[in-house]
């Protein structure tokens, strides 16, 4: 995780997800460069080459928040799920972090789903943007 007054990025590894250039038969740079499609170069070059190559999933929040999912795989949400073993925990984190109470039941939908849709996303951070 790399936390800059302009970028949040999480970059993560999950070495058991088909997204692994490492277990592959063939290595495919593509996959790669996918997942980091969009990023500013100035936030990739946070990262060095074998970093960026010991990835299967980058999201990165510079105001909206961005994430490339690969062959319908978003390569983190099992991982990400380890960060915070329990809501109450992540509520606690994210509450305390932004000083703001969320939505209770969107909140629990995107530690339990991993993801929301673009409405959902909307109504979570609707109050938090002002």
């Amino acid at each position: 995780m790399i936390f800059t007054e302009e970028v949040v990025l999480i970059k993560g590894f999950d070495h058991e997800n088909s997204l692994n250039q490492f277990a592959a038969d063939q290595w495919n740079q593509n996959i790669i460069d996918r997942i980091y499609e969009g990023i500013d170069e100035k936030w990739l070059n946070l990262l060095t080459l074998k970093e960026r190559e010991e990835t299967t999933f980058c999201i990165w929040y510079d105001g909206t928040i961005h994430q490339n999912n690969i062959e319908n795989n978003n390569g983190g949400t099992w991982l990400l799920g380890y960060t915070f073993d329990t809501y109450d925990r992540f509520k606690e984190f994210v509450t305390e972090y932004y000083s703001f109470e969320f939505d209770d039941k969107l909140l629990k939908k995107l530690y339990t789903d991993g993801s929301l849709s673009d409405r959902e996303l909307a109504e979570l951070t609707h109050e938090y943007r002002g």
